[in-house]
């Protein structure tokens, strides 16, 4: 290996670590945004952990706006409610089947209720129980078949 691919490489990781993170952040993690209020979010939160044992929680919960809430979902890992990466390795996130049942619960609370996840809107009309590819072409993996139960 040349000094040149060498210190091209060495600058690519140094230029990726700092884009990538800021002091006292880390790599930032996805959010969602809604409408809902925390008390809402809160609600929808007990009624599916009567579901999945108590095992799921909010990562982050945070009022933006007067009317937007941002928050992500967690689950202890390895526990029901919780999900598997693409390699089968258990992780502490909430599992596809739980997001799907927490937006449903929070639908019922007040069916005006909108989530923005991934630029993409899921309300009462559409948007929620739509699975995805997170594997490859070659070996296919969705996000309905990582859930631990």
């Amino acid at each position: 290996m040349s000094s040149f691919t060498l210190d091209f490489c060495l600058l690519s990781f140094y230029l990726a670590s700092i884009f990538l993170t800021r002091p006292g952040q880390g790599i930032k993690k996805h959010t969602m945004k809604t409408n809902a209020t925390i008390n809402e979010l809160q609600t929808a939160l007990n009624i599916i952990n009567k579901k999945y044992g108590g095992n799921i929680s909010f990562e982050t919960l945070e009022q933006k706006t007067k009317n937007r809430v941002s928050f992500t979902l967690k689950a202890k890992s390895g526990l029901p409610g919780s999900r598997t990466s693409h390699s089968g390795r258990k992780l502490p996130k909430a599992s596809w089947h739980v997001h799907g049942d927490f937006f449903d619960a929070l639908f019922n609370i007040r069916p005006d209720i909108y989530i923005i996840s991934l630029g993409k809107r899921i309300d009462i009309n559409g948007g929620n129980w739509e699975d995805a590819n997170i594997g490859s072409i070659v070996n296919p993996v969705y996000y309905s078949e990582t859930s631990i139960f």
